[in-house]
């Protein structure tokens, strides 16, 4: 999309992240609350010269000049290098042979320690947030103790600390959400009676979803969405959006959460919990006996939802017939029969059906420790869900576009040239198939791809390896579709409780049905909170990944087996991923840990082969494996083969 160009050219300091297909620097402004662009290319020619003299890295901070004709995204030069402020990081008091205290970097190389400068009270084994001293590259300062390694409750506190994610809210934003309470009825309709039900996990703690359906009607159904009202409680610059603002999200860690509202509004106002009115904007959303979208209304409403059910309870229920506390069997028939019906036009209209491995943690509350681990089920009750919130989006999405209002779009683009010619290799090797897909790419492609992989040994790999051809999920003004849906327009507006994104857009629906002012985030503001958006949302996926990471080294010290079975998932030049059976947990297993002899990495075949005789490892294929060695500091583990 061409974007309006500027006549006056700005200068900004950003930090370099990473290099384009070209070989040209991408940097993202480091105040991403200004009124700039997300992501700038940095051009190697300046305006007037042949080449700049200064040519930058990733990590560094630069002073950039944005060029003052542009398209999207922004291309821009180096004027100067800045020098690196201190660094912050979250490492591990060790102690030396000789008794004297250093720190170890929970992400750094294990042979890497810092010295300390501070006369803070610390031992061997605690985690600490630190800081380097200047410009000496192997001194530190201890900013504060996070915990003891040994602590698994201090897992929480670790992972947040090391990704910057913020835990506690300023005073103001406890006081606004300290006044909310119940909104008056006038302006609301009255949805109470309604059979609405949450449906969530069972350590769910937060629900801001609410479903019901009614039908058949004329072959289709009546669906009914019902989101949490949190644009009512959250005012556009008041203490608590600029809270939300700055987490961007909710992260959700075995057995916490990291909310993006304070608990008064997470847990209280903003929850639909069973059996006490909440305040909520209701879509009334009607399908045809094809599951397409016919209808759409929205409002806001006070509901109250008849039962809190979880998606274990619920599958059960419609397996065995038997009913559930608080809602009638006849609604729970319709919910499924809707569900039916819009699984149907999920699956015409060619939405990718890539399936994951997710890891379930359960804690002891007493200890804070692994009680479990194991793989997350994927029932139709979270499949049913999942439908019943993609449609809501679509039809919001649907409706902001044809208001000609700027939003934030759920984006997804298909996956790249080079990305496509990587799944081809992949495809080809982990299916013997010399040409496994023709033509341009498309969901419907892939998922044959994926139906022919149903069964064989090396189905998950399959799984994988499509997973990893796609591009990432983001949010943008700009409207380029969501791949993996299959949708033309898509946006998320079901959550506001635990994602900004969602409560802009409640903001913007609001808008266009008279009940709010108009929005003021538009063209480059939103085009930054979008990159800021989609920044945080990564984050939260990777502190998540590193605190189960973390959860799943100290769970195998404690009940790792001699032998243990598992799958290789994936294989690298430096080794093969492991996946246990039993557990879920995945692990390393390097070239050292396969037994003796020579072994080489085939990239073209995607297998790893010893060298005297011939044996192979590719994915799929089924090992044996015991625990090698388990990195407290870091939370990795590794294997080794077991004949």
């Amino acid at each position: 999309m061409i974007r309006k160009a500027n006549s006056v050219s700005r200068v900004l300091v950003a930090e370099v992240v990473g290099v384009t297909v070209d070989g040209e620097l991408v940097a993202k402004p480091s105040d991403r609350s200004s009124d700039g662009p997300s992501e700038i290319i940095l051009s190697p020619t300046v305006p007037g010269r042949r080449r700049s003299s200064r040519a930058g890295r990733i990590g560094d901070r630069a002073l950039v000049r944005l060029d003052p004709a542009f398209t999207s995204p922004r291309t821009g030069h180096i004027l100067s290098l800045l020098p690196h402020r201190p660094e912050r990081f979250v490492g591990v008091v060790v102690s030396a042979h000789d008794g004297r205290l250093s720190i170890e970097d929970c992400a750094g190389k294990p042979s890497t320690t810092y010295r300390i400068r501070s006369v803070d009270p610390i031992a061997s084994g605690d985690v600490v947030s630190c800081a380097r001293v200047g410009n000496a590259r192997d001194q530190v300062r201890i900013l504060e103790r996070v915990g003891s390694l040994e602590d698994p409750r201090c897992i929480p506190a670790m992972v947040a600390a090391r990704f910057d994610i913020p835990t506690g809210f300023d005073p103001d934003a406890k006081k606004e959400a300290s006044a909310c309470g119940l909104p008056e009825s006038s302006g609301r309709d009255d949805l109470t009676g309604i059979p609405f039900v949450t449906v969530d996990g069972e350590d769910a703690r937060d629900f801001d979803d609410a479903v019901a359906a009614a039908g058949p009607i004329d072959g289709g159904y009546r669906t009914q969405v019902a989101i949490t009202d949190v644009a009512h409680y959250v005012r556009p610059g008041g203490a608590l959006d600029r809270a939300a603002r700055v987490r961007g999200n909710s992260v959700y860690l075995p057995g916490q959460v990291i909310p993006m509202l304070p608990e008064r509004l997470s847990n209280g106002w903003c929850s639909l919990m069973p059996g006490v009115p909440r305040a909520a904007v209701v879509a009334e959303l009607d399908i045809d006996a094809s599951g397409e979208l016919t209808r759409s209304t929205f409002r806001r409403a006070l509901i109250r939802s008849r039962a809190r059910l979880t998606y274990d309870a619920l599958e059960d229920a419609v397996q065995s017939g038997t009913n559930l506390a608080g809602i009638e069997h006849r609604h729970i028939e319709a919910l499924y029969g809707a569900f039916g019906l819009l699984r149907t036009a999920r699956r015409k209209r060619g939405a990718l059906e890539i399936r994951s491995v997710e890891p379930s943690v359960t804690l002891d509350p007493a200890t804070g420790d692994v009680s479990r681990f194991a793989t997350a089920r994927q029932l139709d009750s979270h499949r049913l869900i999942e439908e019943f919130m993609v449609l809501a989006n679509t039809a919001v999405a649907r409706r902001l576009m044809q208001s000609k209002i700027p939003f934030l779009y759920r984006v997804h683009d298909a996956p790249r040239a080079s990305r496509t010619r990587a799944l081809q290799d992949d495809l080809r090797a982990l299916t013997g198939r010399s040409r496994v897909f023709s033509g341009s790419i498309s969901g419907r492609r892939l998922n044959e791809v994926l139906e022919r992989a149903h069964g064989r040994h090396n189905e998950e790999s399959v799984h994988l390896a499509v997973l990893r051809a796609q591009s990432q999920a983001e949010y943008s003004p700009d409207n380029i579709g969501h791949f993996g849906l299959g949708l033309p327009h898509y946006a998320h507006f079901t959550s506001p409780i635990r994602r900004y994104s969602d409560l802009t857009v409640h903001r913007a629906l609001l808008h266009t049905l008279g009940l709010e002012s108009r929005p003021t985030l538009e063209g480059d503001e939103l085009w930054t909170l979008a990159g800021d958006l989609s920044s945080k949302e990564r984050r939260s996926a990777a502190a998540e990944r590193e605190a189960c990471q973390r959860y799943a080294s100290r769970y195998l010290q404690r009940v790792s087996a001699p032998s243990m079975p598992g799958r290789i998932v994936s294989v690298e030049r430096f080794g093969a991923f492991v996946r246990l059976d039993e557990s879920g947990i995945e692990g390393l297993l390097p070239m050292a840990g396969l037994g003796p002899g020579y072994f080489r990495f085939d990239a073209r075949a995607r297998q790893i082969s010893r060298q005297a005789t011939g044996e192979t490892f590719g994915p799929g294929d089924a090992i044996t494996v015991q625990l090698a060695d388990v990195d407290p500091v870091r939370g990795r583990v590794a294997f080794r083969r077991v004949n």
